[in-house]
């Protein structure tokens, strides 16, 4: 799969979650006048790294910021940041992980309330680093990529301001600075998010 072919997939995912907002009535803007149109959040992921053993986990921190005061056609748009070390899960004598950091656009669309599913596009700057263990010859890596993660997912309100996500991205990993394509890993993430906008009529 080439770039083009990735970049008019996530356009096309962009634009399905788009369409969402039509399907019904109930639907809600996010932004509300007078109240911080921001929510920052932390949670554990779960990823298939296509690496030995397979399976990393580790801790992400993420923060939305929703546009307001734009044209009918652009609500819902805003900028995610993500950041994310995969640490757990290394085979035994040997300390790998992964570290992403980055962002893009993020669209989002809240039904009753409660209820905000989203679609977004990062680009990241990401590293593989790796110490092997005694059994080994003493050695250091750290090879840095472009990432580029397509993904999607849904809060749910938990309690005043606190949102339950569930996250799933696919990412593209090349070398920076080249063509040569590396790896395809793919994983959940569950947190906790606190939403700095009022949710008027939300169960408290």
């Amino acid at each position: 799969m080439n770039w083009a072919q990735i970049v008019l997939k996530s356009v096309l995912l962009l634009l399905v979650a788009a369409g969402v907002r039509n399907a019904t009535a109930q639907t809600v803007y996010d932004a509300t006048e007078g109240s911080l149109p921001l929510r920052v959040g932390a949670g554990i992921s779960d990823y298939y790294t296509e690496i030995y053993p397979n399976h990393f986990k580790g801790p992400t921190v993420w923060a939305d910021w929703t546009f307001r005061r734009v044209p009918k056609i652009m609500q819902g748009i805003g900028i995610e940041g993500e950041g994310r070390e995969l640490i757990w899960g290394q085979p035994k004598g040997s300390s790998w992980s992964f570290v992403t950091f980055g962002g893009g656009p993020i669209y989002s669309r809240t039904y009753h309330r409660v209820l905000r599913p989203y679609a977004k596009i990062l680009v990241n700057y990401s590293e593989q680093r790796h110490i092997q263990g005694a059994q080994f010859a003493a050695s250091y890596q750290a090879d840095k990529w472009l990432t580029f993660a397509p993904g999607g997912g849904v809060d749910v309100h938990a309690w005043r301001h606190i949102w339950v996500r569930a996250d799933y991205e696919y990412q593209f990993w090349k070398v920076m600075w080249t063509n040569d394509h590396f790896l395809n890993p793919q994983g959940v993430t569950l947190g906790l998010a606190y939403d700095f906008r009022v949710n008027r009529g939300a169960r408290r």
